[in-house]
C-alpha cells in the first residue's frame, strides 16, 4: 500500500488567462478547484495510473469540509482513501493564475496545528505494515515543533513502512537526521539545507545523516540521484514540456513510490532500475506540465515519452 501524508494541505484554486499583465484586469472563466496539496497531487496522479492509496494530514473548519467534498469528487476517488486528522485549524487555499508563459502561485501558509493533532496523525500510522511506503509532501502547519516529523519516521520504520520526504528548510534537515529512507529536494532546496550549490556534496551530506536515497531535481538540467554507498546517478532532463509547472514535483514522486513500493529500496541497487524509475518521474512529471491542473498529467504525453 501507498500512502500520502499532506501535513499542510490546501484547497487549489486555478486560474486561467491568455496572458497575466501584473497590476491589470482579467476576465476568466470559471476556475478549476480541487483538493491540493503535495501529497494530494501525488494519489491524484497514482489514481489515474490506477494504484490505490491512503491519504492523511489535517483537515479543519468550512474549507476542511469542502475540501473533502472536493476529493469524493476528483477522478479516480475511489482509489484515495481519506484518513485525515480533524482540527481546529482551518484548511488554507492557494491560488494559480497560468497563461502561456506558464504559472503565477500565491499559497497561504496555512495555520498551527495543536499537540494533540501531531498525536493523532502519528496514531494514523498505526496501520502501516512491512512494505507500505509513505510520501510525506509539502509544507508544515506554522510552529511545528522540532522532532514531530522524527517521532512520525520512526513510527513508519517500527512498522516496516519505507518513507520519502519531499519538503524542504529545517523539515528536511530533520528527515535526512531522522533516517527517512528517501528525500526529494529540488537543487536549491539542497543548497539552502546544506550551505554548498555543488549538488554531489549536498547530497552526500544528506546521506551522511542515514538517508538511503537522495534524488535531486534540476529542471531543465535533469535529476541527480545518490543511493548510499554509490556513485551518484545523472539522468538528463526530457524535451522541454510548455505549461503549468504546479505538481511537476509531484509527478516525480508518484513515479518514484509506484517504483519503490513493490521491495522498498532494494531493487535500487541496480542502477538501471533506478535509472527506470527517475526517469517514469521525469515523463510522468513533463506530462503534468502539459495538464493544466496540479494533480493530473496528460496520458498521450506521458505514453510518448515512455516510448
Amino acid at each position: 500500500m501507498i500512502w500520502t501524508l499532506t501535513p499542510n494541505p490546501a484547497i487549489d484554486t486555478t486560474y486561467q488567462v491568455p496572458t497575466l499583465t501584473v497590476g491589470g484586469v482579467h476576465r476568466a472563466a470559471p476556475p478549476r478547484v480541487v483538493a491540493g496539496g503535495k501529497g494530494m497531487n501525488v494519489a491524484s496522479v497514482l489514481a489515474q495510473l490506477g494504484v490505490p492509496t491512503t491519504v492523511t494530514g489535517f483537515l479543519g473548519g468550512a474549507a476542511g469540509r469542502e475540501f473533502l467534498a472536493l476529493l469524493q469528487a476528483m477522478p479516480g476517488a475511489d482509489l484515495m482513501t481519506p484518513r485525515f486528522v480533524h482540527t481546529g485549524a482551518t484548511t488554507r487555499r492557494t491560488i494559480s493564475i497560468t497563461d502561456s508563459h506558464g504559472g503565477t502561485i500565491i499559497n497561504e501558509t496555512g495555520a498551527p496545528v495543536a499537540v494533540q493533532d501531531w498525536d493523532a496523525l502519528t496514531e494514523v500510522f498505526n496501520d502501516v505494515r512491512a512494505g507500505d511506503v509513505v510520501a510525506i509532501c509539502g509544507s508544515f502547519p506554522p510552529e511545528t515543533a522540532p522532532g514531530r516529523l522524527t517521532a512520525l519516521i520512526a513510527a513508519i520504520h517500527e512498522r516496516g513502512g519505507t518513507v520519502l520526504v519531499d519538503t524542504s528548510g529545517a523539515p528536511l534537515t530533520e528527515a535526512a537526521h531522522a533516517g527517512a529512507d528517501v528525500l526529494k529536494p529540488n537543487e536549491a532546496e539542497l543548497a539552502a539545507v546544506t550551505g554548498t550549490d555543488d549538488v554531489n556534496a549536498g547530497m552526500a551530506q544528506l546521506l551522511a545523516g542515514g538517508t538511503g536515497l537522495v534524488v535531486c531535481s534540476r529542471g531543465e538540467d535533469g535529476l541527480m540521484a545518490q543511493l548510499a554507498g554509490q556513485e551518484p546517478l545523472t539522468v538528463p532532463a526530457l524535451t522541454r514540456t510548455a505549461g503549468n509547472p504546479t505538481g511537476a514535483g509531484d509527478s516525480l514522486v508518484a513515479g518514484l513510490v509506484r517504483g519503490i513500493s513493490p521491495d522498498g529500496l532494494a531493487a535500487a541497487k541496480n542502477p538501471d532500475q533506478l535509472r527506470a524509475w527517475l526517469r517514469d518521474g521525469q515523463a510522468l512529471a513533463a506530462a503534468t506540465v502539459a495538464s493544466p491542473i496540479a494533480g493530473r498529467f496528460d496520458a498521450d504525453v506521458y505514453a510518448r515519452l515512455r516510448a
